[in-house]
C-alpha cells in the first residue's frame, strides 16, 4: 500500500504554495518554507510514516476481510485498494501487487457476476494480466441491465469493433430508447467507502500530535483521515468507465440535422446523460451535445443555462477546495463524493462557505482553477475549454 505520510508530503509539498488554511490566512512564501521544514524533518517524517503503518494495517485486515468474504464486489474493492503500492523494498512494504492481483482475478472468476466488477472485466482486466471474458460480461450487463443506456452504448462500441452493423444499429436503438443512464462510478463510490466505514482510526502519538499542531499554526488544519481517503479517491477518479465510451459515441451526434430520426434518437441519449450526477464528465458531455443539437433553436438555451450551472459548481468549488486540503471539509468533500456522486459534493461544498449553487447573473466561465471529473485539481483551466 502506498505510505500514507509518503503521499501527504508530496501532495503538500506541490499544492502549498496556492492554498489558504482553516484559519483562511493566505499563504505566503514564508509558511510555505516552514512547512516544508516541518514535513523534511527526518524525526517528523518518522511519526508520521509510524502513524501511516498504523493505520495501513487497520486497513489491510478490512481488506482482507472483504476478500474472505468471497463476494466479487468486495474483492475488486480489495484488489483495488490493495493495489495502490509502493516500490517492494522492505517487510513493511505493505500490499504487495500479487496480493491484490490474486483478489483482482478472484473478483472476475467470482459467481454470480457483479454489475461493477463486469465494467471492469470489460475495460481494464486485459490490460493487468488478468484471465477476463468481457464479452460474457457485456452479456451479463445486457441481461441485467437492458434499460441502461450505458449498457447499451458498450454494446455499441462492442458491436462496431466487430464490424457488426446489425448489431450497432439495435443497439443505438435500444440506447435511444432506455430509461436511465448508470455507469460504473456511482456504483464504485459507495463499495470503496465501504471499506473505511467504522475502521478504528488509530490515534496520533505525542510527536505526531506536535507535527499535526505545527502545521495547524502554519494554516494547515490537517486532518488523517482525509489523507487515507484519499486512496478511495484516487481509485475512483483512475476508473475509466465513461469517458472513451462517451466522447467516441456522442461526438457522431455532432452536427446532426434537426428532424432526422438521427437527432431525435441522439436527443435521447444526451439527455439521460445530462441527468447523472455521478461525475462532472457524463452530464457535461450530454449537455454539450444537446447545446449543439438544438442550435438556433428556442430549446438551447435551458441547456446552456444547465451547463453554465454545472461549471458554476465546478470552478467555485475549486477555489474552496484549495483551502481545505486534507481537512475535516475535504474528508466530507470526498465521502460526499464517494456515497451520492460529484455533483452532490460540489454543491455540498459551496453550501459549506455560503455560496449559491445558482451562479450570479453576470457570471461566466473563465480562467481559473476548476475541479476535474475525477474531484482533483486543476490549477487553471483556459475559458471554453
Amino acid at each position: 500500500m502506498k505510505r500514507i505520510w509518503g503521499a501527504v508530503v508530496a501532495l503538500l509539498g506541490v499544492l502549498a504554495p496556492g492554498l489558504a488554511g482553516a484559519s483562511a490566512v493566505q499563504m505566503t512564501p514564508e509558511r510555505h518554507k516552514a512547512i516544508e521544514a516541518i514535513l523534511a524533518s527526518p524525526q517528523n517524517e518518522a511519526a508520521g510514516r509510524r502513524w501511516g503503518q498504523r493505520f495501513e494495517q487497520q486497513l489491510q485486515q478490512r481488506l482482507q476481510a472483504f476478500a474472505d468474504s468471497g463476494q466479487a464486489r468486495k474483492l475488486y474493492v480489495a484488489g483495488q485498494l490493495g493495489g495502490i503500492v509502493s516500490a517492494p523494498a522492505s517487510v513493511d512494504a505493505g500490499m504487495q501487487p500479487a496480493q491484490a492481483r490474486a483478489w483482482l482475478q478472484a473478483a472476475v472468476d467470482a459467481r454470480p457476476r457483479d454489475a461493477l466488477v463486469a465494467r471492469f472485466e470489460i475495460d481494464g482486466c486485459a490490460g493487468m494480466g488478468l484471465r477476463c471474458d468481457p464479452a460474457g460480461a457485456l452479456a451479463f450487463l445486457l441481461r441485467q441491465e437492458p434499460d441502461n443506456a450505458e449498457v447499451q452504448l458498450r454494446a455499441v462500441l462492442d458491436a462496431r469493433r466487430r464490424g457488426d452493423r446489425a448489431a450497432v444499429e439495435r443497439h443505438w436503438q435500444d440506447a435511444a430508447s432506455a430509461t436511465r443512464f448508470q455507469g460504473g462510478a456511482a456504483l464504485l463510490g459507495p463499495a470503496l467507502l465501504e471499506a473505511y466505514a467504522g475502521l478504528d482510526w488509530p490515534l496520533p502519538d505525542a510527536r505526531f500530535s506536535h507535527i499535526l499542531e505545527q502545521l495547524r499554526g502554519h494554516g494547515l488544519d490537517l486532518d488523517l483521515r482525509a489523507a487515507a481517503l484519499m486512496e478511495a479517491q484516487q481509485v475512483w477518479a483512475s476508473q475509466g468507465f465513461e469517458p472513451g465510451l462517451l466522447l467516441q459515441e456522442m461526438h457522431g451526434c455532432r452536427g446532426e440535422p434537426a428532424g432526422s430520426a438521427r437527432w431525435d434518437e441522439c436527443a435521447s441519449v444526451a439527455a439521460l446523460l445530462a441527468e447523472d450526477s455521478s461525475n462532472l464528465l457524463v452530464p457535461m458531455v450530454g449537455l454539450k451535445t444537446l447545446i449543439e443539437l438544438t442550435a438556433g433553436m428556442p430549446e438551447q438555451e435551458p441547456w446552456q443555462q444547465r451547463l453554465r450551472r454545472i461549471q458554476w459548481l465546478q470552478q467555485a468549488a475549486a477555489t474552496e477546495t484549495l483551502g481545505e486540503l486534507m481537512s475535516a471539509a475535504m474528508y466530507a468533500w470526498v465521502e460526499t463524493m464517494l456515497r451520492d456522486g460529484e455533483l452532490a459534493a460540489l454543491r455540498q461544498q459551496l453550501a459549506r462557505h455560503g455560496k449559491a449553487a445558482e451562479p450570479p447573473a453576470d457570471w461566466a466561465p473563465g480562467d481559473g482553477p476548476m475541479l476535474d471529473a475525477g474531484g482533483g485539481v486543476q490549477i487553471t483551466l483556459p475559458a471554453g475549454s
